[in-house]
């Protein structure tokens, strides 16, 4: 009877023995699997990270672009103001020019045409005899 209880004993410490075994094993188990869990938690948090990065990134990179276009046409427009500009300057000179040579010409013939009734007036003049009142 001794032994029989002594067996007894020796198989409940066993199976206790047995039962705490399992329990570890499962404790450790669950703390693989929440470790594994954990990085990958971990792995999506730094891929989010990484997507938000690289968006932020397109982002500003587009930002830029869009500025330089901006600048661009900015660069371009006050190219196309300036060469008209310069070009209306140019019409304007070639018109005071024209207006000169237009006027100059006008005065040379008016200057002609004083001459010749002077030479008219002079002959005129020397072919009648002078009046006698």
């Amino acid at each position: 009877m001794r032994a029989m209880k002594a067996e007894q004993r020796d198989q409940e410490a066993q199976d206790m023995l047995d039962y705490l075994e399992r329990l570890q094993f499962e404790d450790e188990r669950e703390m693989e699997r929440r470790r594994l869990e954990r990085l990958r938690i971990q792995a999506e948090i730094r891929n989010i990270n990484d997507e938000n990065q690289r968006r932020k990134e397109e982002k500003l990179n587009q930002e830029r672009m869009a500025d330089m276009r901006v600048l661009e046409y900015q660069r371009q427009k006050m190219a196309r103001e300036a060469e008209f500009e310069a070009e209306q300057e140019k019409i304007r000179k070639e018109k005071e020019m024209e207006t000169a040579r237009l006027r100059a010409l006008q005065e040379k013939a008016q200057d002609h045409q004083a001459e010749q009734v002077r030479l008219v007036l002079g002959v005129f003049h020397l072919d009648c005899p002078p009046k006698k009142g």
